[in-house]
């Protein structure tokens, strides 16, 4: 095949098609580069959050203090454990009259146990 006729094809048929595409292919850098670029930046000041301080948190003794402090104030002893199913409703040595007087029932205890660690987080997160 003489190499005059292929390229004369190519001149009469492909060569306004390379050139287009040549040339979509060079703009298409001069676009797509900043692009890039931009949506970085763009993303990052858009998806970035604002520094969050953490607030001074309560020492663990000190807050164990201040439930305790409470549970006398409100004459409270040791938190009577919660009754399962199945368990007799009387606490143990309940013949004794100094013994039911000594001990709540558990949901009286309880309630008061939760109000006393709700009134110490209270006032904790106040401070």
């Amino acid at each position: 095949m003489p190499t005059e006729g292929v390229q004369e094809r190519f001149e009469q048929q492909e060569r306004a098609q390379a050139e287009a595409l040549a040339l979509m292919s060079g703009l298409c850098w001069v676009v797509a580069v900043p692009a890039l670029v931009l949506r970085r930046v763009v993303a990052g000041l858009v998806l970035c959050r604002p520094a969050v301080s953490p607030s001074p948190a309560v020492p663990a003794p000190t807050v164990a203090d201040r439930i305790e402090e409470l549970e006398r104030a409100l004459g409270l002893g040791a938190p009577s454990p919660i009754p399962l199913p199945g368990d007799s409703p009387e606490p143990r040595g309940a013949g004794d009259e100094g013994t039911k007087a000594a001990h709540a029932t558990a949901e009286d205890a309880t309630a008061a146990h939760a109000e006393a660690v709700h009134a110490v987080t209270e006032g904790s997160r106040a401070d």
